[in-house]
């Protein structure tokens, strides 16, 4: 099986959460290409490729929701397996955000640990078991 580095683009606007989750997932060896806006994880996702985008839903601007709307209906991108990171566990707001496009929910704080394991979900079988 081919060895290979799960690449994300990761969109939050909150610095020190962004910041200590970059470290963690460069740590453990993801391509992490950080943003503090919705758009430019849009643009980022339009360059990079990326495997998974995480995006934060509570953004300035465009937010994660309509960041996954514009992602899912790019066609330049390809797929990516959206996640969406927040705060809020709510029903409602689980809800919207797989209405919106994402794949994935995943409510902060998050273990480093478990988010890894959350974002590597689902490539063991294709890239091989020797991925975090």
């Amino acid at each position: 099986m081919e060895n290979r580095i799960l690449r994300i683009v990761f969109a939050d606007d909150d610095g020190p959460i962004r910041d200590a989750l970059v470290e963690c997932l460069r740590d453990a060896g993801v391509e992490v290409h950080a943003c503090s806006e919705g758009s430019e994880a849009v643009r980022l996702c339009n360059v990079v490729k990326p495997d998974v985008a995480l995006l934060d839903l509570n953004m300035a601007g465009i937010d994660g929701y309509e960041a996954a709307r514009v992602i899912r209906r790019s066609t330049a991108i390809g797929f990516v397996r959206l996640v969406a990171l927040t705060g809020l566990g709510t029903f409602d707001v689980r809800q919207r955000a797989f209405d919106a496009g994402f794949d994935d929910f995943l409510t902060k704080p998050i273990p480093p640990s478990a988010l890894v394991e959350a974002l590597w979900e689902g490539y063991r079988d294709r890239w091989g078991s020797d991925q975090p």
